[in-house]
């Protein structure tokens, strides 16, 4: 019997053994009959066939209880990932003030392109809060998959922090990493906004609020 049983299914089947039980008890006083030891050998294989069935509920709602486990999990860190996001996005400045910032490290940028840097990282911030939000039902296999990837990207130094990685950057938004983009970001570290992890494979930009 499949472990997907219905529940209607499985008390039929249970009614069926309790009905064979019945009638071998009838017969009880008739052993040495061939109809009797067949019944009873049919009994066997049915008391078999039921213990089975039942492994195979128990194996069935241990698994059930798991997943469920799993999903209460997740739904909890997401909470505290949306926490964390709204609070980035509360306090990261759409403009940075100009005394933020000494005059050496500006070079030829101006304070706009500063603060456009400023909004592409929120749009990651933005793209990457709306994929860890997304219910479950409508997550596509490509979905699934960057959420693999965010789980991997995430370290003990992470934890506490919501982050992009460079990856974030190159594809979600239009700031290039080229000189201009990497001063930009270095003005925004400088001014306590960011902080950066190296690793082999990346670089996280760690979001900064004014508490850390």
């Amino acid at each position: 019997m499949a472990s997907t049983a219905t529940l209607s299914d499985l008390m039929q089947v249970f009614q069926t053994k309790i009905d064979l039980v019945k009638d071998s008890l009838l017969l009880k006083n008739g052993l040495s009959d061939p109809d009797c030891k067949e019944m009873l050998s049919t009994l066997r294989c049915s008391v078999q066939e039921l213990q089975v069935a039942v492994t195979l509920l128990h194996t069935e709602i241990k698994q059930q209880k798991q997943a469920l486990d799993k999903l209460k999990d997740l739904n909890a860190r997401f909470e505290s990932f949306t926490e964390r996001v709204n609070h980035v996005r509360n306090n990261l400045p759409e403009h940075l003030p100009s005394q933020e910032h000494p005059q050496y490290m500006k070079g030829r940028m101006t304070y706009e392109m500063i603060n456009r840097a400023v909004a592409e990282i929120n749009k990651a911030l933005t793209y990457k809060h709306n994929i860890l939000r997304m219910p479950l039902r409508r997550q596509s296999i490509q979905v699934k998959n960057q959420l693999v990837i965010y789980k991997e990207q995430e370290s003990k130094d992470t934890d506490g922090y919501f982050f992009i990685v460079s990856d974030d950057i190159i594809a979600n938004t239009n700031l290039k990493l080229d000189n201009t983009g990497r001063n930009c970001l270095t003005i925004l570290r400088h001014c306590g906004r960011i902080k950066e992890q190296h690793s082999k494979q990346t670089v996280r930009y760690l979001i900064l609020s004014d508490e850390t």
